[in-house]
């Protein structure tokens, strides 16, 4: 799918383009950088997995839908620095760093997820 996006034009509204951007940090070239983002990942996943089991938070349906995007966004990066070397970006907002669909599971999760109330 990415090849029929290579040497294309981008879409473009007043406020809002899709382009392709691949970002390739040096960082995550590299096998022990991936295995420290694995291993942040899954101490994040550990973390909630032990607020839930002490009851502190996270107790609505509202916060776990949070979590689980929020999780469910990062490990979408992860996957995807792990199989390409780089993250793929397309929504730009020309006043904003480019992003995709997980960085907006990421923060709109965790957003919902430590709102007052749940």
């Amino acid at each position: 799918m990415l090849e029929r996006w290579l040497g294309r034009g981008c879409v473009s509204l007043s406020y809002l383009r899709i382009r392709l951007v691949i970002s390739q940090k040096r960082t995550t070239r590299k096998p022990a950088s991936l295995t420290v983002l694995a291993t942040t990942w899954l101490f994040a996943l550990a973390s909630i997995l032990f607020l839930l089991y002490k009851g502190g938070m996270f107790q609505n349906q509202a916060g776990l839908l949070g979590i689980g995007a929020s999780l469910g966004g990062a490990m979408a990066n992860l996957l995807d620095t792990w199989r390409r070397g780089s993250i793929v970006d397309f929504i730009d907002l020309k006043r904003w760093p480019v992003f995709n669909g997980a960085d907006v599971a990421i923060i709109g999760g965790a957003v919902l997820a430590f709102w007052p109330g749940n």
